[in-house]
């Protein structure tokens, strides 16, 4: 018997900031693409990922600043990203 389709998500709560984390991390990555002329300056790059991350939490309605993320959590984000 498959039980899982009845089982709360444990992590649903997390879901949109995983989402707000993906979506400033395309942003950027298109962002940087973009440059033409080498890499901005580091606080420039750091400065516009900031941004895009403002950006995409404003449009999951999420508040503007993210709280601590677990650092269990965030190796199983990063970890998604490589391939």
């Amino acid at each position: 018997m498959n039980t899982s389709a009845t089982l709360p998500d444990v992590n649903y709560e997390s879901q949109p900031e995983i989402l707000a984390i993906l979506c400033a991390n395309d942003e950027f990555k298109v962002w940087l693409k973009a440059q033409r002329h080498g890499l901005p300056d580091r606080d420039v790059r750091t400065a516009k990922f900031i941004r895009f991350s403002y950006l995409c939490r404003r449009a999951l309605h999420l508040p503007d600043v993210a709280p601590p993320t677990p650092q269990t959590l965030l190796k199983r984000v990063l970890a998604q990203e490589t391939p």
